[in-house]
């Protein structure tokens, strides 16, 4: 007899590593100005620490990449699917002119954990965005809702010092990604 898994069956299988997504850092004192020109959404609400949903698009209007932008205390980081991180920066670099920004790969050097309810961050000791909608960062990890209302969350940082809170290896890869995109829809 087959039985379907409860919800908190299911959220425990979809919480992990998110290898299908890059980052991207933009850093600089012009970092902020510098999207607000290039995408489509008013990146002035990343103040507020509130993740935002953006668009880079062609001149014409068409959709390049969506990436997700989190007010991290070393820049603005940019979710976005691997496959398009490159030709996204590249693009984005041909804008950068005189504007003090610079425009970096992270996807190395840091982690991005997807995480179905709060009780692994509190296990961790980790702050949970209070608002409806929002981030909070404590000593370079930051934790975004991935939409308003929503029970699942982004887990950012340094991947030395997400493997130190427990947040490293785990569950098949192909697993996570699948139930993290099913997620999504």
């Amino acid at each position: 007899m087959h039985t379907v898994p409860d919800a908190n069956a299911r959220s425990r299988l979809a919480s992990g590593q998110l290898h299908h997504i890059g980052l991207l850092r933009f850093s600089g004192p012009d970092a902020g100005a510098f999207l607000q020109g290039q995408v489509s959404n008013d990146t002035r609400r990343l103040s507020a620490h509130e993740p935002l949903l953006a668009a880079y698009c062609t001149a014409q209007g068409r959709v390049i990449s969506l990436l997700h932008l989190l007010p991290h205390s070393s820049g603005i980081i940019a979710l976005l699917p691997r496959d398009v991180l490159l030709p996204t920066m590249q693009g984005l670099r041909k804008f950068v002119l005189r504007a003090k920004v610079e425009i970096a790969d992270l996807s190395e050097q840091f982690g991005v954990i997807g995480q179905h309810d709060a009780e692994a961050l509190r296990a961790a000791g980790l702050p949970i965005p209070e608002a409806a909608k929002g981030y909070i960062e404590q000593g370079g990890l930051g934790v975004g809702r991935v939409r308003a209302g929503s029970s699942r969350y982004w887990l950012i940082g340094p991947s030395a010092t997400l493997a130190a809170h427990g947040f490293a290896g785990g569950r098949d890869a192909l697993t996570v990604e699948r139930a993290w995109r099913l997620a999504d829809n």
